[in-house]
């Protein structure tokens, strides 16, 4: 192993610990309770089940008990979490784009106050 590749096994282990702390913190919340949560906690799971797959490739080898059928629901779970991102994307998108013209305009495209407006 290169050392470019020793600097990249680090950062990637470094960034695949930040959903190891997020899942601890989502879990204070009502993730549960739409489906952007629940897809957003799965996402993170399956992050940090990445991360523990890295983890014990390292510590223990190549070749440790249930290490195929581990990865193989990881990779398997993967693509459906980010493609769930996705979906909720696009049918956030199309929700928006279907709303009714009438409504009063957000925050950040309503016009700044006059001064003797602000009273």
């Amino acid at each position: 192993m290169s050392w470019v590749d020793k600097i990249i096994a680090v950062e990637v282990l470094i960034a695949l610990f930040a959903p190891v702390v997020f899942v601890p913190l989502y879990l204070t919340v009502r993730w549960y309770r739409s489906w952007e949560g629940i897809v957003i906690m799965a996402k993170q799971l399956l992050f940090a089940g990445i991360f523990l797959n890295a983890v014990l490739y390292f510590w223990v080898g190549e070749d440790y008990p249930g290490r195929d059928a581990y990865r193989l629901f990881l990779f398997t779970a993967l693509p459906i979490a980010m493609w769930g991102m996705t979906v909720l994307l696009i049918r956030s998108r199309l929700q928006s784009w279907k709303a009714p013209a009438d409504l009063p305009p957000s925050p950040e495209t309503r016009p700044l106050a006059d001064d003797h407006q602000l009273g």
